[in-house]
């Protein structure tokens, strides 16, 4: 099955296991949830499933080769470390991410679009990201392109344009 060619992820809860640092910094900062209550949820979704299985936590497993990304995190939520590390790992593997925290809101606040406007900016920028996806997806391939042709003559590698990855080693 072919991959979407972008995907946004609104307070992502992306490990069930309960590892990142957010869970404690932003301990009764967040409106939402309490850290006791996490594992206690994953367990009702997971069953007896693993909490690092990257199925049910892509934290935990190998997110090279996704599409661009767009998350978005509260600055205070519980699972902002959860965006946070997702971000880093499309990074890592040479991906395209973009993280935008919003500050001082709540898990989820995308969803009362008409109340506030931090959600009516929150989806504004979701709306611009099939577009912006196949804009970066030219500028990679171009960079990949020049790489890789760069590579095959024994040179080193040219830094990568701006939002088109990390640099490729040869």
């Amino acid at each position: 099955m072919p991959l979407p060619a972008a995907g946004l992820c609104f307070c992502p809860w992306t490990d069930l296991a309960a590892t990142g640092e957010s869970l404690r910094t932003n301990d009764g900062r967040c409106p939402s949830f309490r850290p006791a209550t996490i594992p206690k949820y994953a367990r009702i979704y997971l069953g007896d499933a693993s909490d690092r299985d990257p199925y049910a936590s892509p934290v935990f497993g190998d997110l090279a080769g996704l599409p661009p990304l767009l998350l978005q995190a509260a600055s205070n939520e519980l699972l902002l470390d959860d965006a946070r590390r997702i971000h880093q790992s499309v990074q890592e593997g040479g991906g395209v991410s973009r993280l935008e925290i919003f500050d001082d809101l709540f898990h989820d606040w995308p969803i009362l679009d008409g109340f506030l406007p931090e959600a009516r900016q929150a989806l504004a920028a979701g709306r611009g990201v099939p577009r912006r996806a196949r804009v970066l997806r030219i500028a990679h391939a171009r960079h990949l392109r020049r790489t890789s042709s760069v590579c095959a003559s024994g040179s080193r590698a040219p830094p990568s344009a701006p939002g088109a990855g990390p640099r490729t080693s040869c």
